[in-house]
Formats: structure tokens, sequence, C-alpha cells
């Protein structure tokens, strides 16, 4: 959990990824394929707004070549 965080919003386009978000201690979760993860949306599940927001993004590691 993030510390003092009492709203943790996920946003993804897969549904499965969402549902793990939930494990991790995700409070809300936005499909952004059916809905609108914009300023509507943030501010109707936090009635204010949000304090931060946070990018994740899984980059695999590309193959090691060998040149010889």
């Amino acid at each position: 959990m993030i510390a003092g965080a009492a709203t943790i919003i996920a946003v993804d386009v897969a549904d499965n990824k969402l549902e793990k978000a939930k494990l991790f201690c995700a409070t809300h979760t936005i499909n952004s394929t059916t809905t609108d993860p914009g300023v509507v949306e943030v501010h109707r599940i936090t009635e204010r707004g949000a304090d931060g927001a946070f990018n994740f993004v899984r980059i695999l590691p590309s193959p090691s070549r060998s040149w010889t």
C-alpha cells in the first residue's frame, strides 16, 4: 500500500491486470478502453481530484545478442 493513501486508482486496458492491481491495494479500477480515465472519472471517484499520479510500465529486456 502507498503510505497514507486512502484511494488508489489503477488504470489499464486489460481487465486481468486491473484484477491484479486490486491484489496490490487498488481501491478503484478504470479500464480505459471502456471508460475515459480523464479528470471527470477521477473526480467522480475522489470528489476532488488526485494528489499524485504514477506511471508504471513494464518493459521487457531485449534478448542479448552476441556478435562474432
